[in-house]
This record gives C-alpha cells, structure tokens and sequence, in this order.
C-alpha cells in the first residue's frame, strides 16, 4: 500500500515508448470488445514534480479512486484525481523507471480483471492490467506495496501473510519470494501490529501499526519492530496506517486509515539496530474504509555559476560561486566544492552555507534552497608571485536530491592577469589599488601636470630670444 524513491540515488528514467504501444492497441482492443471502459493508463506522470497520491474506497470492497495529497495550513486536504475505477486495487506504488504507478488488484467488480492483477495507473487515473499472472497468497489480499528505484524491484504483500513477493512491473511477473521472520512479533500479524502498507528507503521497507513501527529487510525476510515514537498516534484507536510514502528529504510519509492523520518521521540512522526516530508533523487528513498511498518524491535542478575578479591590480583575485535552484522541487541541502590552484594562498570564504578550507579544497555546505532562490560564496585568494598568465578554476555542486540535469552542476571561470613590467621596462598602466582614496591619487597627477606646463613655458621663452 505504498510508495517510495529514494532520494540518494535515482535511476534514470526508461522510455515512455510503452505508454505509445498501449495508445494503439487500446482502440484495437476496444473494437474487439474485450477491453474495460478504463483499460487505459494513458500518460505517466512528470516524474519532476514531487506529489502524495493515495488511493481510496468508502468501504472495503468500494471502487477504488486516486488522490492527489497536499498540506494547506495545518491540515492535509485530498483531491480525487480522475474518475473512480471500475475495480478495487491497493498496494499502490510509483516506478521511477516509467512514471506510473502500479498496484495489485482486489474485487474486479465490472472490470473483468482477476482479483490479485498488476495495473499499471496513469496520471488521469486511467489503468491497464500487466501481464497475466496474479499474486495473491492463500486468501490474503495483497494490501502492501513499495518500489526499488535501485534495482526497479515492486515489493508487495499481504498484512496477514509472511511472504514478501518481489515483481518486475515491466513484465509483471514475479522475480523472488522471501519468508518474512521476526523475533520481535507474531508473524503472520494481522496488519495493525505493523500497519498495511510499507514505503521503501534506506535499503528497507518500513511499515507504521497501531503500537510499532516496523522495519523489514527484503533481502533476508527479518522484520524488526520498534515502539512508535511519540507523537506519531492517531486519535482513532485501534488505528494503522493503511498508507505509506517516502518524502523527497527521505521522511518517512504515514496516513492513518481511520482518522486520516499524516504522520512524517524522520529516520537518522535507519540500519542501525534501534534507530532513532522524530516525528517532524502530525496533520489531520481525512479516513477511509480502505487507504494506501504513493509518493512522487521529484526531482531538484541545481545550478552553479562562478564569475572571477582582480582585485589589487591583480594581487588577489576573488571567485563568486551562485547556486541556483532552478525548479521541479525545493532543495533539500547541497554542497559546493571548489579546488584553488596550486600558488594561490590565503583562502577565505564568506557567504551562505558552512565553509571548511582543507589544503586548497573548499568546500560549503548549504541547507534547504527553494525553486527560484539563489545562494552566494565568495572566496578570496592571495596571487601567486611571479603571477601567472590566466588562472583557471572550477566549482561544482551537488544536491541531496535527484538532480536530472548534470551540465550544470559545474562551472569555470578563466581570468587573465594583466603584464607586470620587468626591473627598467617601461610602466604599464594597471588598476588602481583596492581601497586607495583617490584623493590622494588626483594630487600627484596634478602635480604631473603642473611640472610638465613649467618646462613647455620654459622652452618657449627660450625659442622666442633665439628668433
């Protein structure tokens, strides 16, 4: 009943050329009149911009519609997203490998689709089934769902099952069957020890229930389980989260099935064995007899850009590092790395973020950075003597979040250094010294001035007796 991406590391996207097969053979399909009124996924969603999606029934057994969720004040308001379906379906999840969601189907109603089906659900809310296998186990319904960005892997389970089901959602087809095992609770529970849905992050699938928090290993099966920090509760008990979800900060996202409460925890040190936990909100939301949820956690294009200048006629020089967040989400954090060549000295940095000077590396540390804001670094150097010709550097930025766009997490500034003449050569006009008051310039060039009238007036008077 759930969704993750994890936001350290992202896969790229596949093509979409699969959402183009099933916009032609839909109308084939529907000519023949064997296709459902929505067996259609249509477009994925823009895998760019971070969105909660949960999907719901009035009731157990209810057709199953999608929300889209999202904070307003102090409360989280759900907005349907396309029509209700023609089907139940839970253990939803979102692929970042094509931008849709999947989940496993529940009663078909008028759909015609086996209970237990993978659906692959598109951003109007349309859905095709994939392949033809069905997972189910005994007469468990499959209620928990997450995705593996890393190895494009959807998880799925039943909460009253010890089997963890591993899909390849591109094929539909089942790929591994762990048994899950736990010395910390009774397996198989009945879903509200662990809750009904898990959201994948950190390498585990993490599940919130009426008394624990839960921490599953899909690699072994062993499930730990945690008291529930304090303040993640609901106000309906018995109570679980039917839905879970990974925020694009790697938060762990819970909504609660019978009051609706969102729940957000952040995790520390997840692979520990008793990880820390702090509840960063809890919201009111709205409940459902049936509830799982999906996150689009989105991605972050950071930007860098440096300019250099002389300063001191070129006997310092200073770099000015902008980092721009250019949309799709706000900026979790980044870092600014930046080498200064080799001869230039006394580095110092001033600006935004936490800077450390470790041999010639800078290196700044930022925290969160809004779509359309930028931060400023300057780092001033001594030049080296003799000085060089040009000077060349380069900085680059790196944020905590998924970042498609590589060309510009980089940026070079050249500056040439203007000719210093040797002992006897003639003077070269340079910049003026930074911080010299120019009062004390104008005396001197009048001066100049005055002593070079002087001689012309002397030479004249003297031509004039020899005429």
């Amino acid at each position: 009943m759930s969704s993750s991406l994890r936001t350290v590391r992202r896969r790229p996207l596949r093509t979409f050329a699969a959402a183009a097969a099933v916009a032609v053979a839909a109308p084939l399909a529907l000519l023949a009149g064997t296709a459902p009124a929505q067996a259609v996924a249509g477009d994925p969603f823009d895998p760019s911009t971070p969105r909660i999606l949960t999907s719901k029934s009035d009731n157990a057994g209810d057709p199953t519609r999608l929300f889209e969720l999202a904070q307003t004040g102090g409360t989280y308001a759900f907005t349907p997203v396309g029509p209700e379906a023609d089907l139940v379906y839970n253990a939803l999840t979102f692929s970042t490998d094509d931008a849709y969601l999947y989940a496993i189907t529940g009663e078909p109603l008028q759909s015609g689709i086996p209970t237990g089906s993978l659906i692959r659900i598109g951003n109007a809310g349309g859905y095709d089934r994939v392949g033809t296998a069905t997972f189910t186990d005994g007469a468990a319904q499959i209620n928990m769902g997450a995705f593996d960005s890393d190895t494009g892997t959807m998880y799925v389970q039943s909460a009253q099952s010890d089997e963890l089901i591993a899909i390849d959602p591109a094929t539909g087809t089942e790929t591994d069957r762990v048994t899950v095992t736990s010395t910390d609770i009774a397996i198989p529970s009945d879903g509200v020890v662990c809750g009904s849905d898990f959201v994948f992050s950190d390498g585990f699938l993490w599940s919130l229930g009426n008394t624990q928090l839960c921490r599953l290993d899909p690699a072994t099966g062993e499930l730990d389980a945690f008291a529930k920090p304090a303040g993640s509760g609901s106000s309906v008990a018995p109570d679980q989260a039917g839905a879970s979800w990974a925020f694009l900060d790697g938060d762990l996202g819970f909504s609660y099935n019978g009051s609706g409460q969102v729940v957000r925890i952040e995790v520390s040190n997840p692979a520990a064995a008793t990880p820390t936990f702090s509840v960063v909100s809890n919201l009111a939301g709205s409940g459902s007899g049936q509830n799982d949820g999906a996150a689009i956690a989105g991605t972050v294009d950071l930007a860098i850009a440096k300019t250099a200048v002389l300063l001191d006629g070129g006997a310092r020089v200073a770099f000015t590092l902008t980092v721009t967040n250019n949309g799709g989400a706000d900026s979790t954090g980044w870092t600014v790395t930046d080498t200064i060549p080799n001869g230039f000295t006394n580095i110092t940095v001033t600006g935004a973020g936490t800077a450390t000077v470790t041999g010639q590396t800078v290196t700044v540390v930022g925290g969160a950075l809004a779509v359309g804001d930028s931060e400023t670094i300057t780092v001033t150097v001594t030049s080296p003597t003799p000085r060089p010709a040009s000077v060349t550097n380069v900085a680059t930025v790196d944020g905590l979040d998924p970042d498609p766009v590589a060309a510009n997490d980089t940026s070079t500034a050249t500056l040439a250094f203007p000719a210093v003449p040797g002992p006897g050569a003639p003077g070269t006009p340079g910049a003026p010294l930074t911080g010299m008051d120019t009062a004390s310039v104008w005396p001197l060039v009048g001066a100049g001035a005055l002593g070079a009238a002087v001689l012309a007036g002397a030479a004249w008077q003297y031509r004039r007796r020899e005429v």
